[in-house]
């Protein structure tokens, strides 16, 4: 006797897609997933389309479900990125021959327009040590926090609040940070410079119980991790003291630390690769542009003197 294959609706394919995601890349990465899949899967209940087999999800269902996200003010790098998840899942489902093709591609699709950047801004640099300073005196694991940014490219997020005591290796002057906690999913082993090394004997790094959390509550050391936006609301608050812009964030102490090795030539495009720990050159080459803009040396140096 034929028993007829019920085949899968998107919720549950995703759900065993997602469950194999969560066991290869890191944490972050893997809440993208989760959230660009769940924005799908909540466009279809709405339409009254989450009982169809994925099999029978048409090019036009996709096209209008990317036509809905423009019209909700989704910018195009968020366009793109749910696209990219949204093919993964599939490309998923051919595999396990829930579909016999993807039905879509991205000639199917349009893209909203590009909006605002919103890449954070760069801290002037005659404000940067006034800046500091200030940051330093008055919150000295703040300031840490962000010469970790500055010198070693530790991305604020889970590289940086989880951080533990263990992790740096004062005496050979490496940062290690586990691969749970990166963006890639890899471990990443960075070489600290003296003056940040400096910085962490003085914060008191070297002497501390190595399983304690650097960042932790009240400004210590200690076994509870600091809040998650915490190093953020208060980088804000100098901030705004110092009448900078609100595009400045947190995270500019990260591209402030690139620009400075990119200007300084201390570092060649290959070894800026290795530091920020990019998987691809490419990433490299934009992150450049996107902190210091195109540059053309020969303007700088042979613009003709009037």
């Amino acid at each position: 006797m034929n028993v007829l294959r019920r085949y899968k609706k998107f919720t549950e394919i995703s759900e065993m897609f997602l469950a194999e995601k969560k066991i290869q890349i890191a944490h972050k990465s893997y809440l993208a997933y989760t959230r660009s899949s769940y924005v799908f899967a909540e466009w279809l209940n709405n339409n009254g389309l989450s009982d169809l087999p994925l099999r029978k999800i048409t090019s036009q269902m996709v096209s209008n479900y990317f036509i809905d996200l423009a019209n909700r003010k989704y910018d195009k790098p968020t366009c793109e990125k749910y696209y990219m998840t949204l093919r993964c899942i599939f490309k998923y489902a051919l595999r396990k021959e829930e579909i016999k093709f993807i039905p879509f591609d991205k000639e199917s699709v349009v893209f909203p327009k590009k909006g605002k950047d919103c890449s954070a801004a760069l801290i002037p640099s005659h404000i940067l040590p006034l800046l500091l300073q200030d940051i330093k005196e008055n919150d000295p694991q703040l300031f840490l926090a962000c010469m970790m940014e500055f010198y070693c490219g530790a991305r604020p997020g889970r590289e940086i609040r989880f951080i533990k005591v263990r992790n740096f290796d004062l005496i050979n002057g490496i940062l290690t940070i586990d691969a749970d906690k990166t963006k890639n999913g890899k471990v990443g082993r960075i070489t600290m410079s003296e003056d940040f090394v400096n910085i962490c004997k003085e914060y008191g790094i070297s002497e501390a119980d190595p399983n304690l959390y650097v960042f932790s509550w009240k400004g210590q050391m200690g076994t509870r991790v600091i809040s998650e936006n915490m190093l953020r609301f208060r980088f804000n608050k100098f901030r705004d003291k110092f009448g900078l812009s609100k595009d400045v964030k947190f995270y500019s102490l990260k591209h402030m630390g690139a620009s400075y090795l990119v200007h300084s030539k201390v570092l060649d495009i290959l070894e800026l690769k290795d530091h920020l720990r990019h998987s691809d050159l490419s990433a490299t080459q934009h992150y450049v542009k996107k902190v210091l803009g195109e540059q053309n040396n020969a303007i700088r140096t042979q613009f003709p003197n009037p």
